[in-house]
């Protein structure tokens, strides 16, 4: 597929580099580049249809035909231009996305940066409401396999004026990669994420809208 990539970085284009670094893939496969994006066929669907197909429209002049792969939603696209696009001036990895980052021009802007955490959070991210003393308390978190993006992420929210915190879990399993979450909790957090961060997601809207209705919000 011919794609036309960007000439400059906009907050579409960091929240875009956000969505592939939770659920993109890519790489040249006997030397042609093929980039993959893909989620949860259930949870993920409607993400996938209302905004990740209109952001590829945008972003690449894609028309990207969605299916399905067993339990996953997503698109593939055979398209070198877009690999080595994402690859030679974004710096992301071909492969296996071992320590992961975000693009250090995004890093550093801050509005480059709050979009693109936002695609992180809508990918590898979730809101989980868990009852702290008979009320309802929320959190925010994000999980990646990826210690660099995890500093990345924490430091962006940090000067958002966002406390947060990171915890690192190592399993028993050798195979296994460390995991390290990244975690936001409390209302008076949850209502400045809500307006820096916000979500492009639908199951994420569901439940900030849930909690923004709250006696707590």
């Amino acid at each position: 597929m011919n794609v036309e990539v960007p000439q400059t970085i906009n907050e579409i284009l960091a929240e875009e580099t956000g969505i592939h670094i939770g659920d993109g893939s890519m790489n040249y496969y006997e030397g042609h580049g093929l980039y993959s994006l893909r989620g949860n066929k259930i949870t993920d669907r409607k993400f996938y249809e209302n905004h990740i197909k209109k952001i590829f429209e945008i972003l690449y002049n894609a028309d990207i035909r969605l299916r399905e792969w067993k339990d996953v939603f997503g698109f593939q696209i055979s398209s070198d231009g877009l690999v080595k696009f994402k690859n030679e001036i974004l710096g992301l990895p071909l492969g296996k996305k071992i320590d992961v980052s975000i693009p250090q021009q995004i890093m550093e802007n801050n509005k480059l940066a709050v979009a693109c955490v936002r695609g992180i959070f809508d990918t590898d991210g979730y809101v989980y409401i868990e009852n702290k003393n008979g009320k309802p308390y929320p959190r925010i978190e994000i999980a990646t396999t990826s210690g660099i993006l995890a500093a990345q992420i924490k430091e962006i929210i940090n000067r958002n004026g966002i406390s947060c915190s990171v915890w690192k879990r190592i399993y028993e399993n050798k195979n296994w990669k460390p995991k390290f979450t990244v975690s936001v909790r409390g209302f008076n957090n949850f209502k400045l994420w809500y307006d820096i961060f916000g979500t492009s997601h639908p199951k994420n809207k569901e439940k900030f809208q849930l909690l923004k209705n709250l006696p707590s919000c």
